[in-house]
Order: structure tokens, then sequence, then C-alpha cells
């Protein structure tokens, strides 16, 4: 079902808004704003205009003035679609109304019970929810029909033969092409074949060059065209794909041959390439992209985009010097041929990052073959100078009907590197590698379909003088009789488009939370997945969903990670700021886990920092360590940036975290994550390093 809109108008009968109030306070209660309009007493044909404005009717049959009857065959009559609720002491009398376009006929006496008025509520949310999927269908329809016929006006007024092509029969001609064959109207060239138009000896060229992928399609075709009357002429094609309405067709363009063909091919591919690889270009890659995204959304066939990245290429060009360093660039694109399918698409970015397309790809590539383009670093080693070593790093991600752009999908690979690597380096600590996940994609799907994700929350305690609840939102994926962590799954989220609508789905669940807790110091973190620091549209739902529950942005903090906002810094400052500009507080997780953290708090405006796992290890019994620490929280405070300390498991540490001027502490020695969420857990204590007389810690 479609989400429902904020606010809904009902029409009411004449003289029964007290018997509708309950369900309004409901239906504001559930989430909906209404408000009611009472239908006057002779009918509304005439008395009120612009009937179109109404959303649902609730028609009382013991109500004063026009009938129920009456008043539903003016709706009906009327040509709008809202849904009309009969009530009745008597139901069975009135059921005939349903045949007359009536979506309900409700017993007056389930109106006095509560459950009574609960069930009638969920009626009237599915009822409005599918009026929103008819008008928005409607809608759509609509502007595909608009579409098509700009289209069929562009097409009619071009210059140029173009025609569309669907199982090689012609779909739709234009007058330039009809003449460009020698036909006197469409309906003489749609009963015609494509190909027998053209010569024999070139049928098989151009059956050839017309079965080409959408990632391949492109260029000239060169041919001997036959017209209507037996003449030949030389001519060039030239093919796209389009889609209309969700189906695939060809469009195909075609002139007179002239000048030099081969060499205006031959021109239009070295635009296509770039110079120092030999490979596809930015501009000519993207517009692959471009396409497979075309090419999922509508006719569900996905791609895998895999970006392979040289950290050490810009120092390693600046040894080579420009021969050299143009000879390297040769062989790894060799190898990256080499070692991919035939169909793959290969370009080079013009940051020197190579990318590969696999169309056809429905999941994520093997891993194996990430580890194989990885390890080509070590047959490039060896063309290398002693002392020079490069590294590759392999990210992917899915091209699916919901990825929004190429740069998006860029961005998606880069933070899929980044996740490889720390994974790689932190494997003693809990990372899991690539090849020891497990694939839970499809239940990863399923559970943001059906909103089926478990919600957790954990306590945050301050060890100030904040007596406010807070609590971090967490998610679970359960499979079965397994419940997944986020970092067995997250990844593949990002990679697959889906952080978005978990984030979404998160947000919307504690939202209702604040709405419905009465404590109304009451303030939630929100974990945001990668996906949604690079969404165009989160914020601006996200402040929809706010104004729906009547809740402030000042309760939600947004929590980013280090790692993503380094993958994509400036989309990440340009959200942040917008977040910020909302109203909302930005938190920053795994602080401390690159190598300058600091640079980054410079550049992102956050007000709460909380600590990666490495810069808590050890600091009871590590004395530099704990000095590092105390450094980095007193720059912190500097910037009014206060500081979460989490994973304590050990209620020994809390004095020495409030020595370091720590400000919050979250961890399983406090309290563990429970899907209720608990005010009143903590009360206030002292706690003070062993005998001195350091004043009280406040926990919450």
């Amino acid at each position: 079902m479609d989400a429902l809109r904020n606010n809904y108008t009902i029409l009411v009968s004449h003289g029964c808004m007290e018997q509708a109030e309950p369900l309004v306070t409901l239906l504001g209660r559930s989430g909906m704003s209404c408000q009611l309009a009472e239908c006057p007493a002779d009918g509304i044909a005439d008395q009120l205009p612009g009937v179109d404005s109404f959303d649902l009717a609730l028609l009382f049959t013991e109500a004063t003035g026009l009938s129920s009857e009456a008043i539903l065959k003016q709706i009906v009559a009327s040509g709008n679609e809202m849904p009309c609720f009969i009530i009745s002491p008597s139901p069975v009398r009135h059921l005939p109304l349903m045949n007359q376009g009536a979506a309900a006929v409700i017993s007056a006496n389930q109106l006095t019970s509560q459950g009574g008025q609960i069930q009638l509520v969920y009626q009237l949310r599915r009822e409005l929810s599918q009026l929103n999927f008819r008008r928005e269908n409607s809608r759509l329809s609509n502007s595909v029909r608009e579409m098509e016929q700009r289209l069929s006006s562009l097409m009619s007024q071009s210059p140029l033969a173009v025609a569309t092509i669907k199982n090689g029969w012609h779909k739709e001609t234009n007058e330039a092409w009809q003449q460009f064959f020698g036909f006197d109207d469409q309906d003489a060239v749609q009963s015609v074949p494509f190909l027998d138009l053209v010569a024999e000896q070139d049928v098989e060229k151009v059956r050839e060059f017309l079965n080409k992928t959408p990632l391949q399609a492109g260029g000239y075709c060169e041919f001997e065209a036959s017209r209507a009357d037996g003449t030949t002429f030389n001519a060039l094609l030239q093919q796209h794909a389009i889609y209309n309405n969700g189906k695939a067709y060809i469009q195909l363009t075609a002139r007179e041959r002239s000048g030099n063909p081969a060499h205006d091919k031959e021109i239009q591919d070295a635009r296509q390439r770039d110079l120092l690889s030999g490979l596809f270009n930015e501009t000519h890659i993207t517009r692959c992209v471009d396409q497979a995204i075309s090419e999922a959304i509508y006719h569900h066939q996905f791609s895998c985009l895999i970006l392979l990245s040289i950290p050490g290429m810009t120092e390693a060009s600046t040894v080579l010097g420009k021969n050299d360093t143009w000879l390297l660039t040769r062989d790894i694109a060799s190898q990256l041929k080499a070692q991919c399918p035939d169909d793959a698409q290969i370009g080079r970015l013009d940051s020197g990052d190579f990318v590969i397309v696999l169309p056809g790809s429905s999941m994520m590539p093997d891993q194996e073959l990430l580890t194989r383009l990885e390890e080509l670093q070590s047959t490039i080693q060896t063309l290398l100078p002693v002392g020079l070593t490069l590294t590759f790093h392999c990210g992917s991600a899915l091209v699916t009907d919901e990825a929004p752009d190429a740069e998006t999908l860029f961005i998606r690979a880069r933070q899929h590197q980044s996740a490889r690597q720390m994974q790689l380096q932190l494997p003693s600590q809990g990372g899991l590698q690539d090849s020891e996940k497990t694939d839970v994609s499809s239940q990863l799907r399923e559970a943001v379909e059906q909103e089926s994700l478990q919600i957790v929350y954990q306590s945050i305690v301050s060890l100030q003088t904040d007596w406010s609840p807070w609590f971090e939102v967490r998610i679970r994926l359960p499979i079965g009789s397994q419940v997944l962590l986020p970092h067995s799954f997250i990844d593949q989220a990002n990679q697959h488009g889906y952080g978005e609508k978990i984030d979404r789905y998160v947000l919307s669940k504690a939202i209702n939370v604040l709405a419905e807790h009465k404590e109304s110091k009451l303030r939630l973190i929100v974990n945001l997945t990668a996906n949604s620091l690079t969404s165009q549209t989160l914020l601006v739902w996200l402040t929809r969903e706010l104004e729906k529950y009547r809740q402030g942005p000042e309760k939600l903090i947004l929590q980013i990670s280090e790692p993503d906002s380094l993958n994509a810094l400036e989309r990440v400052r340009q959200f942040t700021e917008n977040a910020i500009g909302l109203g909302f507080e930005i938190s920053i997780s795994q602080f401390g886990c690159s190598l300058d953290p600091l640079r980054l708090v410079d550049q992102l405006n956050v007000t709460y920092a909380k600590l990666d796992k490495v810069m808590l290890h050890h600091i009871d019994m590590d004395a530099p360590q704990r000095e590092r620490l105390q450094d980095v929280v007193n720059h912190l405070h500097s910037k009014n940036i206060r500081v979460i300390a989490p994973l304590i498991e050990d209620i020994e540490l809390l004095p020495l975290l409030w020595q370091l001027d720590i400000n919050y502490v979250q961890g399983y020695a406090l309290q563990t994550p429970s899907e209720q969420l608990e005010t009143g857990l903590f009360v206030p204590a002292s706690i003070s390093s062993s005998g001195d007389n350091s004043p009280p810690v406040n926990l919450q």
C-alpha cells in the first residue's frame, strides 16, 4: 500500500458530526490529520462545488436531511472515487448500497465500543491508502500518455528518419522515415519487417548490429538499403534502446551514407576512449551505467558495478615518468580485460579509478572475482622498479531499479572498498571478511519490504549533569532462529541500495515512539546508513514525518559514521549542513578509526562524537593511550563537541571516564539493548575515583 498523506477531508452526513468525532480522534492518534465537513441537508450536487476536494464520506442512515442513498448516488454520479461508508443501526437492510458504489456498510453499534472504533479506523486507513494508489496511478497514466504524445510529436517534426522497432516490426515511424524508404503512409511501412528493407547481403550484419545489448549499443552500421520500389542505396543506421510503458523497444535513425562513414565511426569511437588506458572514458562509462539503471528500472535486468582503485598511482607516476606511466596503465587495462567476462564494459574515470559494469548480474559479484582483481597487483608488481609498490582496492555496488544515478553508485562502490579494507585490517577484532560473510540480500530485501526488522533500544547515560533520558535506536535482522547484528548485513544493504529504506523504517518507528511517549525530555539517536547520506530526498521525507506526528527535530539526533563521511565528504558535508539548518543535531560514530579524525570534525559541524573502540582500548592500563584519549577529548570540547564512550562492559571504568571528562557512556555494563524503551532505569548516584573528593557523577 502507498503511504498515507498528512491531511484528509471527510464528508459527514448532516447533523452527525458528533458521532464522527471519536473516529477522527483515533485517526489523528494513528498519524493522520483529518478534518470534518458537514454535508448540507439538501445534498452536495450544487451547494458544495469542488466535491473532488473530499477524500472519504461517512454517511449515517439515521441522519436528518437527504438520505444516505441519495447522497451516495450524487457522489457516484459526480465521478469522484472517494470511498463512502454507510453507517446504520440495521446494516443488513442497507447491504444493497454496496452494489451502488458504497465501500462498506458498518453497524452503528460498532462505534459504541473501543474495539469496534479501532477496527473501523483500520478500514478507513485501508480505503484511504487504496484511494491514494488509484489517484497516483491515474496521475502516472496521464503523465505517460502526455509523454507519449510529446515523443510522437517530436518524431513527427524531426527531419531525421526515425522509427521504433519491436520484435523486428515497425511500431511507429515518422514521415521522414516513410519518405526515406519510399512508403506512402505509416500503415504501409508497418506491414513490412525492417529487415526486408535491407539488401540480402547485409541482413546478417544488420541483425548482429540490432542484437547488441543496450550497454554495447551505439555507433553506426553501414548497409545497403532497399526502397519500396526496389531501388537500392547506401545508408547508415544508428540504434538506441528506449522504453515505453515498461516495454523495451529499439529506436532507429537512418540517413544516406555520405562523406567517410568509416572515419566518422573511428572519430566517434575515439571520443569514447580514455587516451591513457584505451578503455572507455568517464563520459561513456557513466552513460553505460545510466543505461544499466534504465535496464533495471524498465526491463528488471540488474547489473553489477565494480570500482577498482589504486591509491598510490599518482605518486607512482611521479617516479615512473609519463612514458612508463602510460605503459603501466595500458598493462593494467589489459589485465582487467583478461579477467572480466566478454560482455563487461570497462572504463577509467578521470580520477584514475577503473570501472567495470557486468550486465545481467542479479546479485553481487562472486567475492573470488573481487579478490582476483585485487591480486592483479602481484602481476603488476613485477613490472615496477624495486622499492615501488602498488595496492589494488575493489568495491562493488548492485545496479537495481532503486539506483538513483551513476555518481551515487560510484560512491556506494567506494564505501564498499573502505568496508572491505577495514574488515581485512581488523580480523582479530571481530570483523568478518567478505569470504566469511553469508549472502543475506534476499532475506534483507524481504525484511525491508515486510517491515520485519527488529528495533532495539540501548540507553546512553550521562556522566555530567544531564538528566534527560537518551537512547540509541538499533536494528536486528531476524532470519529463522537467528538474529543478525548490523555488521553482518549493513554493507550488503548499502551495496543493494536498501540502506535508505531501512533508515526510513527506523526513523518512522523512532518518531512514533517520541509521539507516544510521555517523557518530554526523551531523545533518540538514530544511525544513518551510507545510502542516506547521499540521498537527495531523505530530509524532505523526514521533515514531513515529524510534521505528521507533530514532533520537533530537536528530539532526534542523526548519527553518521566516520568511514562513511570520509568516503563521500562533499555529499556528507552538504547533508549535515541541510540537517542542521532544519534543526537536527549530528553525531559522528566510530570517531578515531581514521588517521586524522580531528581534521574531519573541522569540516563537519557535529555536536556529538561517539568514540571508536580502538580509542578506549586498555585505557585503564596504558597511560600513553589514556593521554592520547585525553588530548582528543580536550580538542573536541574546545569545539563544543560532547563525547560518548561506547561498548563499556566494566562498571569500574566509569570513574576513569569521568576523570577524562567524557560526557556520556553506553554499554552492556549499564544496559543491554532491549526491544522495550524504558526510562527511569538509572537513578542519581555518586561515582568518584578511589578515595578522592571528586564531585558526584549523575547517572540518569
